[in-house]
């Protein structure tokens, strides 16, 4: 005990010889910036009771509420992904066709009954579009376009392949920030290996590994899954307007429009934004459209995806606009980067 108190009584005294030893330059900047703090503080409360008073009803509450705070609750959203997600059994029954198929038998049935998307409504068109690509032996998914924020403008590239055994998402984007990465997902492992990239004068990239982790923490983390074929959840519960099913004689493919819930639709690709962005907050989305073209057998031919959303990026909350133009392929031969 007297040991113990000998010890606090020796470290009471170095603190205070090491506040004595000062120099007067140092007890100056704290002092200074004291003072810049304070100043700072009573510049920020100046201005909310100044909005305060000029609004009469808390124009300063409003925009610390509207500016910097999110208002939608995603972590509840995360367990109730499951809600949202598209009903197959109930989209085939709407078709008439009787059982959930295992594969793409269902296009012919379908076809015997002179069903075409014209028949069908534009969302039950998408899913069954999407039951397609996921039953696919292979596909690729070409993506190119871009995101304006801050008066800035990221060009973006994306492809997201799958060969029969292993997926493959490589992201680009270019501009005041270049940034190349590349996901690879082998089922038969259960693993995804992660790699950063970089081009050379003749855009040859070359890839280093940077971690390596199973599909479900990767899922956990980034919201959706290599394997998927796009990131929204398309369904009854997450479409607020669709288009009307129109056919194009010239290419003999058919188009429709989709106008997908700010957050339902998002459960997932939101918490990929947010890792990909680095932003402080998941995104608070404003629209998001999908402007989609199949072929006669419910194969996905293109997808044209306009968003907009905020969020908060070091300290302050900025808006985005991103437009992307997927062109898709299915059955056939792909190459993935490595």
């Amino acid at each position: 005990t007297n040991e113990k108190s000998a010890s606090v009584f020796v470290d009471k005294k170095l603190k205070r010889a090491k506040a004595k030893s000062k120099t007067k330059e140092q007890i100056y900047e704290t002092e200074n910036y004291k003072k810049k703090t304070f100043a700072h503080r009573l510049r920020t409360l100046g201005i909310l009771i100044f909005l305060a008073i000029f609004s009469g009803s808390g124009l300063g509450v409003w925009y610390y509420n509207n500016m910097l705070r999110v208002n939608t609750d995603w972590e509840t959203l995360f367990t109730q992904v499951d809600e949202y997600l598209p009903n197959y059994s109930k989209t085939f029954e709407n078709i008439s066709v009787p059982d959930t198929p295992n594969g793409k038998e269902w296009v012919q049935i379908a076809h015997t009954q002179n069903k075409t998307p014209l028949s069908v409504s534009a969302i039950d068109n998408f899913i069954l579009a999407e039951w397609n690509a996921n039953h696919s032996s292979s596909f690729s998914a070409i993506a190119d376009g871009k995101v304006a924020t801050l008066g800035i403008t990221q060009a973006i590239h994306s492809e997201k392949k799958f060969d029969g055994e292993t997926y493959g998402f490589l992201s680009e984007s270019n501009g005041i920030i270049s940034v190349l990465s590349l996901s690879l997902y082998q089922p038969s492992t259960e693993k995804v290996t992660m790699y950063s990239g970089s081009k050379n004068k003749n855009d040859e990239a070359s890839w280093t590994k940077e971690d390596e982790m199973s599909i479900n923490d990767y899922t956990e983390i980034v919201g959706t899954s290599l394997n998927n074929i796009h990131p929204y959840i398309v369904s009854e519960k997450t479409v607020v307007e669709s288009s009307d099913v129109v056919y194009d004689e010239t290419t003999g493919n058919y188009n429709f429009t989709l106008k997908l819930d700010n957050q339902l639709s998002v459960i997932k690709y939101t918490k990929q934004v947010k890792m990909f962005g680095d932003l402080g907050s998941y995104p608070e989305f404003e629209y998001i459209t999908l402007n989609v073209t199949i072929d006669q057998n419910w194969n996905l031919i293109s997808l044209d995806t306009k968003e907009s959303y905020s969020a908060i990026a070091y300290g302050m909350k900025v808006s985005c606009e991103g437009q992307l133009f997927n062109n898709y392929t299915f059955d056939d031969e792909v190459k993935l980067p490595i």
